[in-house]
């Protein structure tokens, strides 16, 4: 068996998507290109894969792995690989965060990635769907819910159609939401979606900082205070430091402790003093 057929196997293993879903997946973003794994006597034990995405940042656009497919072959399991192979991939990427859409949050947590984005929760019953296989159309309603966002995860109308393929692959199907005056109001294919006029939220994405430099510069202000930093995957990342003039200055002595998962949400509008901004990632691939 050559080295992508293994991938593919691995991954079938691992997640619930139809074999026609998964082979759509490799055709069009997932390969060995972008695959970091180990491996014993031949065996691939654990994977994941980096696929390029890009993020608005206050209207900055940059680019930014995201995580898809982690997974480890079942008799090899809690053993770390996953989290070793995770930490690779932090330390791989040269970009200020790096992203993904998680299956268990507390996984993730105990290495420093923090939630935010938070999905729609949408109720359907208040309706009226009708059956979407228009990628313009939903791209088009994306573009109307962020347009008040600070930060967003940028798309085009390709990764609607794949959006769409990937559904459509795996059984389901994107709807339509029109509101009772049949005004467009959001879509779902009802695992995800977006709504113009949202009730709810439940978690979503997750990120953290990856290159501490490249996060920072992305303020375009001097941080004021001084912070020890911590992070319990990426070593070098445990400086005290003040942010100024575009430089990271290291420092004897700090006013806060923060957890780089702490630092993100704080850039993140989602926590803390540097940033009041708001934003949502629609991401899951």
């Amino acid at each position: 068996m050559d080295l992508l057929a293994k991938l593919k196997a691995l991954y079938k293993e691992c997640f619930s998507d139809s074999d026609e879903c998964a082979e759509y997946l490799f055709q069009t973003r997932l390969g060995i290109h972008n695959a970091l794994f180990s491996q014993s006597n031949g065996v691939i034990t654990s994977s994941l894969y980096l696929v390029d995405k890009k993020l608005d940042y206050c209207g900055k656009t940059v680019g930014l792995p995201f995580v898809v497919g982690l997974c480890t072959k079942k008799e090899f399991r809690n053993k770390g690989l996953a989290r070793k192979l995770l930490k690779k991939a932090v330390k791989k990427c040269q970009a200020p965060f790096i992203m993904l859409y998680p299956q268990i949050f507390g996984f993730y947590e105990k290495m420093d990635f923090a939630v935010i984005s938070y999905d729609d929760i949408i109720d359907q019953s208040k309706y009226v769907k009708k059956p979407c296989d228009n990628a313009w159309e939903m791209y088009e309603l994306y573009l109307r819910y962020i347009e008040n966002m600070d930060y967003y995860s940028v798309l085009d109308i390709k990764g609607f159609e794949e959006l769409i393929k990937i559904t459509e692959l795996d059984g389901g199907r994107y709807y339509l939401l029109y509101d009772r005056n049949q005004n467009l109001a959001g879509f779902t294919n009802g695992e995800e979606g977006l709504s113009l006029v949202p009730e709810n939220k439940k978690p979503g994405v997750m990120a953290r900082i990856a290159d501490l430099k490249q996060a920072l510069s992305l303020l375009d202000e001097d941080i004021d205070i001084k912070i020890k930093l911590t992070d319990s995957l990426i070593e070098e990342n445990n400086i005290t430091f003040k942010y100024k003039g575009g430089q990271i200055i290291e420092c004897a002595d700090y006013d806060e402790v923060l957890s780089v998962s702490q630092l993100t949400r704080s850039l993140f509008g989602a926590g803390g003093k540097l940033k009041n901004i708001k934003g949502y990632i629609f991401e899951r691939y």
